[in-house]
């Protein structure tokens, strides 16, 4: 396997947006390596991508299953304990928080944890991205302490690593997010003009963009400016969709937007961001899932608004009368 010319068609089919192009090499490389030799290591690196697609795309079982054949691949070359094996620990348990699973992600973090803390060559970008991704796992359990200690230590390491922005981006992103539900909204605004200066001066808008425009959005919304809010939200689900199309995250974005419209009265629109929300919901979790069931309450709380709004109209037009 050419692990170079691998790279390259991937990231080239993954900046085209083409979906279907990604999982369609990443299964035709697999089959090539097991017609070829079946190299384990070759076979690890492409399935360890393949479930970060899958997770990615919010199709979270392919995504774990993926992850399995990886750690299967490494554990028949005495490999389980390795920094790759780490590797595909955190990206595991990525899919994990992604499923509102904290526990079971945290179970994995903190074993790729033990396994790099034993390895005095450890990637420092790899502990850099496990302390980010600690960092997200807390924040989503709401600990706002262990979050902000999780993210300065991703930030101390990967600052001082070249050529590191996007990872420093995402330090950025976290540190901000944990500051704006801390109520620091002053330090959240300093933290995402970092983060977008590195996108102006360093890189081109890739998968954290969206992440970026999202606390940009949040901050817009306490500052009450909510036509900014609505305008970053939806430049945030544009790049989330043309990278991962209608996944969990898409969804995330269009019910914000629902709540942002309703926030200033247009219902309507509210309405018809919070249904295509769960549309994709109901396709990626199910109809029984939480996360949907809580979608339709508040499309409910929307309809019974916009009825309301219909019937003081009719009994404005009878006033008339």
């Amino acid at each position: 396997m050419n692990k170079e010319l691998f790279f390259d068609n991937l990231s080239k089919f993954f900046s085209e947006g083409d979906l279907a192009k990604v999982e369609k090499y990443l299964l035709e490389e697999i089959a090539q390596i097991v017609a070829d030799d079946g190299d384990d290591l070759s076979l690890c690196i492409v399935y360890n991508e393949l479930g970060s697609h899958y997770r990615s795309t919010s199709r979270f079982g392919e995504s774990l299953a993926a992850f399995d054949k990886a750690t299967l691949c490494l554990e028949r070359q005495g490999l389980g304990l390795s920094s790759t094996a780490a590797t595909i620990m955190i990206n595991r348990a990525g899919t994990y928080r992604l499923m509102g699973e904290s526990k079971s992600a945290m179970m994995l973090y903190k074993h790729a944890q033990l396994i790099l803390q034993s390895d005095p060559i450890s990637d420092r970008y790899l502990i850099a991205s496990l302390y980010n991704n600690l960092s997200l796992t807390y924040l989503q359990d709401g600990k706002l302490e262990d979050a902000m200690r999780e993210a300065h230590k991703a930030f101390t390491i990967i600052k001082a690593i070249p050529n590191s922005e996007p990872e420093q981006v995402t330090s950025l992103i976290n540190l901000g997010t944990i500051a704006l539900q801390a109520d620091d909204l002053a330090t959240a605004e300093t933290l995402m003009n970092q983060a977008m200066g590195i996108y102006k001066d360093t890189l081109s808008p890739d998968t954290h963009y969206a992440a970026a425009l999202n606390l940009l959005a949040n901050i817009r919304i306490r500052q009450a400016k909510f036509k900014d809010a609505i305008s970053a939200l939806q430049e945030s689900l544009s790049f989330t969709q043309k990278f991962f199309g209608n996944n969990i995250e898409a969804a995330i974005a269009k019910q914000s937007l629902a709540q942002t419209y309703a926030r200033v009265g247009d219902i309507k629109s509210a309405c018809s961001w919070q249904q295509s929300a769960i549309k994709d919901l109901e396709q990626l979790l199910g109809l029984t899932d939480s996360q949907t069931i809580s979608a339709g309450e508040e499309m409910n709380r929307y309809k019974e608004q916009l009825e309301g709004e219909e019937h003081e109209s009719l009994g404005s037009k009878s006033d008339l009368f």
